[in-house]
């Protein structure tokens, strides 16, 4: 598959392109490609942006877009009398970045979430405003308990979803249901190779076969490699970096991202 570099055209592409869940393994190249495309693309198309940054690799990065940084002082489990965020950072575009050891960090992600779900629940947004929430906290996106729950709240608010996630195969099925494009990176866990891999096939018509043509065979009589097979040989060997882009109703491509020309 031939690899070209990563665009402002791609990026205007995946903003458009419904809800977008960008997987990989840890260092890949995931945080890297909301900080240096996509999320000064949402900046600059004027749509309003709320990000939830786990690990304050985006937070001082991006230029016009506020950012609030959290630690367990002012918002955590230490202090269960501070006031709830979630009002403030879901009025206009922010950046909200969680400050402290990664104990600490994991709670405050889990009590944010929470927070902006009762919120959105409690006062939802006006619908007519362009809204896009995005969580890059993506080790632990299958294992907050209120990730899910926050997703499906915000979707039907309005909101368009651009999630990181390092185990897609650990992901509610109704939830993966929801993403229409995908960013892969290197994934390292057979079950995600083969999850994401029929993930991308499902964006592609020129790559889908029908399910009742039978399986090809070689003239040894053993079945030959089917897509689904050969796309997970493809993310098993991506540098770190490159990705492979599903949009929908697209062919699928191969991508690099500066600066790792």
């Amino acid at each position: 598959m031939h690899l070209a570099l990563w665009t402002p055209h791609h990026t205007q592409r995946v903003i458009e392109g419904g809800h977008v869940l960008i997987s990989g393994a840890p260092g890949a190249g995931k945080s890297h490609l909301l900080r240096e495309a996509i999320v000064p693309g949402l900046v600059a198309a004027g749509a309003q942006v709320l990000v939830i940054d786990y690990a304050d690799v985006i937070g001082a990065k991006i230029k016009g877009l506020r950012r609030e940084v959290y630690g367990e002082e002012t918002f955590g489990i230490s202090s269960p009398n501070a006031p709830s965020p979630a009002p403030d950072l879901l009025k206009s575009s922010a950046i909200a970045t969680l400050a402290c050891d990664r104990a600490g960090r994991d709670a405050m992600a889990e009590l944010l979430l929470r927070s902006l779900y009762y919120e959105l629940t409690k006062n939802p947004p006006d619908r007519a405003v362009r809204r896009y929430l995005v969580v890059d906290i993506s080790h632990q996106s299958s294992a907050l308990s209120t990730f899910i729950i926050l997703l499906r709240e915000a979707v039907k608010n309005g909101f368009t979803l651009i999630v990181t996630c390092q185990s897609p195969s650990a992901l509610d099925d109704d939830l993966f249901a929801l993403f229409s494009t995908h960013v892969c990176f290197y994934h390292f866990f057979k079950r995600c190779l083969k999850v994401m891999s029929q993930a991308l096939l499902s964006t592609d018509p020129s790559r889908q076969i029908s399910g009742d043509r039978p399986m090809p065979l070689n003239h040894f009589g053993q079945p030959l490699a089917t897509p689904a097979s050969q796309l997970g040989t493809d993310l098993s060997r991506l540098k770190v970096g490159e990705c492979l882009l599903g949009l929908p109703g697209a062919q699928l491509e191969k991508l690099k991202l500066n600066p790792w020309g």
